[in-house]
């Protein structure tokens, strides 16, 4: 994998990651009544990669991110191969906070989350037998931090959510 981060001299810093994983196990799982289970698979997430920015301004700061997770994920158990996953999925967010004094940070972001890329409206997970808010999540926050001393903060959070696809 790799990672680049440009602080640039307006305050503005700017940043991008990429990897390429892959892994494989093998473990056994005892049900009751059904004895020990032999399971192993495989495991390759390619090309993940994350792009971020950042750019403050006194005391308001604006951030956002931007991320494609395309996962394959294989597994065999019970004497079966199964597919669990093959899709891109895709997230981003933005997020404005802004600095009261030196304790108090008022902050609110919204962020999106698709479990399948180019499918906004669960058409996947409604294919699959799921519920079509399965296939989303739109999260709208607003919230207050006040941060006591170094080690203890006090921090309230309003979430509107919508859709489960990150549950």
């Amino acid at each position: 994998g790799a990672r680049v981060i440009w602080d640039t001299p307006i305050g503005l810093r700017l940043g991008g990651s990429y990897d390429y994983l892959r892994g494989q196990f093998d473990s056994t799982l005892t049900i009751p009544g059904m004895g020990t289970q032999s399971v192993f698979g495989s495991m390759k997430v390619k090309k993940f990669f994350l792009l971020s920015g950042e750019w403050t301004i006194g005391n308001f700061t604006v951030t956002g991110e931007y991320m494609e997770f395309p996962a394959l994920l294989h597994l065999e158990m019970f004497g079966q191969n199964m597919q669990l996953n093959d899709q891109v999925q895709v997230g981003w967010y933005v997020m404005g906070t802004y600095l009261v004094g030196d304790k108090l940070i008022l902050y609110s972001y919204y962020d999106r989350y698709l479990d399948v890329k180019g499918d906004p409206d669960g058409d996947t997970a409604v294919n699959s037998g799921s519920p079509r808010f399965y296939g989303w999540q739109k999260d709208l926050a607003i919230g207050a931090r006040y941060d006591l001393n170094f080690n203890w903060t006090i921090k309230a959070e309003w979430h509107f959510i919508d859709g489960t696809a990150k549950s």
